[in-house]
């Protein structure tokens, strides 16, 4: 045992030495300005590209996230290149030794590569937009709404239209997803038995109090949209903002349209069964 402990102090203080012997070369302080300089420079990088979003009042497009995400690896492995060609690693050599181990690797990581191909092929195909709203189906079969908050060439984030959870996607797992419309119509279903003179201004009102509903965009009244059985369908259409919570304006907009109505004394279409009583004896 203590031949053992012995060894292992032993072991220890010539790492020591070691490692007070390398503080003291040049190399040390020259590895040690380079990576202040890195993070210097790269934490530059990032405030200019987010003034220069700010500045041009947008938000970052998918290629331009893309595009970042690949000039930090680009930017980490130039510097760990030339740390290691400063304090003597043959790089050269080292890269060529790993050939055969880089194919292990390689089969190790199928999914990561999966979702760097899947990745590329989002940003070429331009499946969507860093800002959009999309319909999801997970591979568990559950649908999902939500707004496009991050892209990279690994993952997709998504905050969710319904919690404003965020969902981390890997991409690989996206098949296909639905971008959606920022317009909506909504068809409101008026009897037959109202005059349409009365309908159409009730309608205008709607649609200017719609406009003033905090997300939507725009509303307009488009006039009769369709004749029905028993009924005449005016359709109102709106938008809304990307980062809107589209199930919150929709009720607003439905409870305007009830309280509106209600007001002007117009009753909804409603499904109704007429029944004629035929007298048998005559």
């Amino acid at each position: 045992m203590e031949t053992m402990l012995g060894t292992s102090n032993v072991k220890a203080e010539d790492l020591l030495t070691r490692i007070i012997d390398y503080v003291k070369t040049s190399n040390f302080w020259i590895s040690l300005a380079i990576l202040v300089v890195a993070i210097i420079l790269w934490q530059i990088l990032k405030r200019v590209r987010k003034r220069f979003f700010a500045r041009e009042g947008r938000m970052p497009s998918t290629a331009s996230h893309v595009a970042f995400d690949i000039a930090r690896f680009v930017f980490i492995f130039a510097v760990i290149i030339a740390l290691m060609q400063l304090n003597g690693i043959n790089v050269t050599g080292l890269i060529t030794g790993l050939g055969i181990i880089s194919i292990i690797v390689g089969l190790a990581l199928q999914d990561f590569l999966k979702d760097i191909i899947m990745g590329a092929h989002i940003l070429t195909d331009k499946f969507f937009e860093v800002g959009d709203v999309v319909r999801y189906t997970t591979p568990e079969g559950k649908t999902v709404e939500g707004e496009v908050i991050s892209f990279n060439v690994r993952t997709t984030k998504i905050q969710l239209v319904t919690n404003y959870e965020i969902m981390t996607i890997s991409n690989r797992n996206i098949s296909e997803i639905m971008v959606l419309s920022d317009m909506f119509d909504l068809d409101i279903q008026v009897p037959y038995a109202v005059p349409v003179e009365k309908v159409h201004p009730v309608m205008q009102k709607i649609a200017e109090s719609v406009r003033t509903i905090d997300g939507v965009t725009d509303a307009r009244y488009k006039g009769t949209s369709q004749f029905n059985d028993s009924s005449v369908a005016y359709k109102l259409r709106y938008w809304t903002s990307p980062k809107a919570t589209r199930f919150d304006i929709s009720r607003s907009i439905h409870m305007e349209v009830q309280n509106t109505f209600n007001k002007a004394g117009i009753p909804f279409a409603h499904n109704h069964l007429d029944v004629e009583l035929i007298d048998s004896t005559k």
